[in-house]
């Protein structure tokens, strides 16, 4: 059985990790690919032998979620768009016609992953996050680690291969990584030999005038370096085409 207590401390639209390596049957399995480690909490209702109807809660690893959830669209606000509206229909899984069904589609799996929740093994899951905190980023690597989630996968086959990367909302880039992964992207450039285009610079520019400004940490001298590497190549590549268009001109 799980207390009220228990019920109560569950987050409807909130993702979970479980503790323990095999929290239902054959889950650990080596040959077990049907999983994502992600676990999303469940509602149904049964019916005993009495006639008696009570509600169980469990969870769901997110493999074994139906592709887009479609099944919940009924109802659903048509303001609500992409990630904000997959987290409404995840979140209505409290709801056992919702979550009853997600629940009796785990049977269509060999490596069935459904877990009953009970007081006993209510603490193994622990909670990732609530999504409603949370917005999609293609950018994961311009935050700081605690206010991101990496390939999260939150239905069968969702964003196929990787999942998508999370950032908390209201939550500001970290600019020293954000400067750090531009000069990154951008040194292939410099291979050429090529400068960066202006376009990179003015933005490094900006968010350096925005770190001192605002008194936040950046790499000062590999940003410095950077910039003195770009006028280095900058002449360098005059000094190219110089030479290339003089050798064009030779008869």
């Amino acid at each position: 059985m799980l207390s009220e207590e228990n019920i109560n401390k569950i987050v409807w639209g909130g993702i979970y990790k479980c503790k323990v390596s095999n929290p239902c049957h054959n889950y650990n399995d080596r040959l077990n690919d049907q999983k994502y480690y992600i676990w999303i909490p469940v509602c149904d209702e049964i019916e005993d032998t009495s006639g008696i109807k009570r509600k169980e809660y469990g969870m769901v690893d997110t493999y074994q979620i139906p592709i887009g959830i479609s099944f919940t669209d009924e109802g659903v606000s048509e303001n609500l768009k992409g990630f904000e509206r997959l987290v409404f229909k995840l979140t209505r899984l409290e709801n056992p016609n919702y979550g009853g069904y997600v629940k009796r589609k785990t049977w269509d799996y060999y490596y069935r992953a459904y877990v009953k929740l009970t007081d006993n093994n209510f603490d193994d899951f622990e909670l990732l996050g609530s999504l409603h905190n949370y917005e999609v980023t293609k950018h994961p690597e311009y935050y700081d680690k605690e206010n991101i989630l990496m390939n999260i996968k939150l239905y069968h086959e969702h964003s196929y291969p990787y999942g998508v990367s999370l950032v908390k909302k209201g939550v500001d880039i970290n600019i020293k990584n954000k400067i750090n992964n531009i000069i990154y992207e951008n040194e292939w450039w410099m291979h050429a030999p090529r400068p960066v285009q202006s376009y990179v610079l003015d933005e490094l520019k900006q968010l350096e005038e925005r770190a001192i400004k605002e008194n936040k940490e950046y790499d000062k001298d590999r940003l410095e370096k950077y910039y003195k590497l770009n006028e280095k190549l900058k002449k360098l590549e005059k000094e190219y085409d110089d030479y290339k268009k003089s050798l064009n001109e030779e008869k």
